[in-house]
């Protein structure tokens, strides 16, 4: 949907059941304030554009999109606090917006209580542009739970460390990057022309954030059927953005509702419903895991220091940002390998050394390779297949825990 041209119509509205020209003309300002914030935001020139939004909302304080662009705004510089403040008005004032859905999946996975409370107080369900309601996706099962199989097994291959299976996007066959570090599945454009598949249009509706960019990267949402081995979901919402170097990410949304088991030495991925989930053996080694939004975040110890990262099978190697191993004690040798690093945001310099021992429960490694990224903007670092491709683990979502198995 066209935002500004919603934004117009609502103004246009408004003037005419105030039936004043003084109403009509506060909402031609907000529109001049509205235009050029938007102008100024698309040129990155973000301390520029706040001001507009904040008079936008002063001028014409029935609007969403101008709160919602004050958020993205605060965001994309650093200013954590005001962002939230400014995506929380959202979600109080416009609890049926397409904006406040998209400010609630920000608050999903930065400010979850507040969510709750603000679910508790409302009869407002709407959370997307697509009417997925919030009840669904707080809840332990979505909605097409019952007609999910109970079992699936898929096989991977490994193109450099991920692990790639073959997927089917609207009945066409393309292959896609299992990665339990993407909170939803990923398309590019490119992707979607590659396949016949006509694009989202209009201007991008929300943000992703991953390695290759240190802002934002511009998305869309749009409903598809999405087949992986015998599971389908169909009406199913993912993410596209304009570009992507790497293949598409099947991501949490995807298989959140299954407890699934990785087995290296066979590149399966066994699923199964939670509800008919078999017991595991004891020689299974338990890690536990808390939820931040749909990431995994687990507690790992780096040369002996405690570090909550994400558990990303959709990262080859263990990433750091600069300033994530500089707070671990660690200095980047003069040494060290230079590369790039690539994600859904690009591709960035990075580089590469190895650090003396990373634990987590079972798993042990080494004089273990790992890769810094000085422009990363992701809040936590990332544990990828370097440091567990070499076991079998089962994921079991009911109970947060990660069960290895050594191969």
């Amino acid at each position: 949907m066209n935002c500004q041209a919603t934004k117009t119509r609502l103004s246009k509205l408004f003037a005419l059941l105030a039936g004043s020209w003084l109403l009509a003309a506060a909402g031609a300002l907000a529109d001049a304030y509205y235009d050029q914030g938007v102008l100024l935001y698309s040129q990155h020139n973000f301390k520029a554009a706040a001001p507009y939004f904040e008079a936008s909302m002063q001028s014409e304080p029935n609007v969403s999109n101008s709160c919602y662009y004050a958020a993205l705004t605060y965001q994309q510089m650093g200013d954590w606090a005001r962002a939230k403040q400014a995506y929380r008005r959202v979600v109080e004032r416009f609890p049926g917006s397409e904006a406040a859905g998209l400010a609630r999946i920000y608050l999903q996975k930065y400010d979850p209580d507040f969510l709750k409370k603000a679910a508790g107080q409302s009869s407002e369900h709407v959370v997307s542009p697509h009417n997925l309601q919030l009840t669904q996706l707080l809840a332990p099962h979505s909605a097409d739970y019952d007609q999910l199989p109970a079992e699936g097994k898929i096989y991977f291959q490994r193109v450099g460390g991920s692990q790639v299976v073959d997927a089917q996007l609207n009945g066409r066959p393309t292959p896609m990057i299992f990665d339990t570090g993407a909170e939803a599945c990923v398309f590019g454009k490119n992707h979607l022309q590659q396949l016949g598949i006509n694009p989202p249009s209009g201007d991008p509706v929300g943000q992703s954030f991953g390695v290759g960019s240190s802002s934002g990267v511009g998305t869309w949402r749009m409903n598809v059927n999405l087949k992986v081995g015998n599971i389908e979901r169909r009406n199913f919402p993912v993410a596209v953005q304009e570009r992507m170097d790497v293949p598409p990410l099947l991501g949490q949304t995807f298989f959140k509702d299954f407890e699934y088991t990785t087995d290296p030495g066979a590149r399966s991925i066994t699923f199964r419903k939670k509800d008919a989930a078999r017991s595991v053996a004891d020689d299974h080694y338990a890690v536990p895991f808390v939820r931040e939004g749909r990431e995994m975040v687990v507690n790992v110890q780096v040369n002996g220091h405690s570090c909550p990262m994400y558990f990303d099978t959709g990262a080859d190697v263990v990433c750091f940002s600069g300033s994530q191993i500089q707070n671990l004690g660690i200095t980047v040798p003069e040494d060290a390998q230079e590369g790039l690093s690539r994600g859904i945001g690009g591709s960035t310099k990075s580089r590469s050394f190895p650090i003396d021992r990373m634990k987590l429960g079972p798993v042990e490694k080494s004089n273990l390779e790992i890769c810094v990224v000085e422009n990363s903007q992701l809040p936590r670092p990332l544990l990828g297949q370097s440091f567990f491709k070499d076991w079998q683990f089962t994921i079991d979502n009911d109970r947060h825990l990660i069960r290895f198995l050594r191969r």
